[in-house]
């Protein structure tokens, strides 16, 4: 899984950030949302390269919001139709929109303290 962040950001500075953040917001969680890079599906299908790219990608939300809410305002960032799908990764996983963030960040988050949630358009289960 490629992520983008990770390529133009160093590890030093990421952890740094993450850890500022952490600790002058402990009732928050820092997020990265990037689009899921077409290579990591399946090179068939082109559907998610016309899938917009998240203007703002960071993210730092409360710990108590769910993935749903966040799901909400992915789609809100990316301005989709109703008929539109979209999907959400963590690590690779379909996350359970009831989940809170900050349960899913105890146990998903990078080694930077960063939570990385990925979206795409295609459907890929397995």
């Amino acid at each position: 899984m490629k992520i983008d962040y990770k390529d133009k950001v160093s590890f030093e500075k990421r952890l740094s950030d993450a850890e500022d953040l952490l600790r002058n917001y402990p009732d928050r969680v820092p997020i990265i949302v990037e689009k899921r890079s077409s290579s990591s599906i399946n090179p068939f299908h082109k559907r998610s390269e016309k899938l917009a790219e998240i203007k703002n990608n960071k993210f730092l939300v409360p710990k108590d919001l769910s993935v749903g809410q966040l799901f909400y305002i992915i789609r809100k960032n990316l301005t989709l139709k109703s008929d539109e799908a979209l999907y959400l990764f963590i690590n690779n996983k379909m996350p359970v929109f009831s989940a809170t963030l900050g349960s899913i960040y105890q146990e998903e988050h990078d080694q930077d303290k960063f939570l990385y949630v990925l979206y795409s358009q295609e459907e890929t289960f397995g």
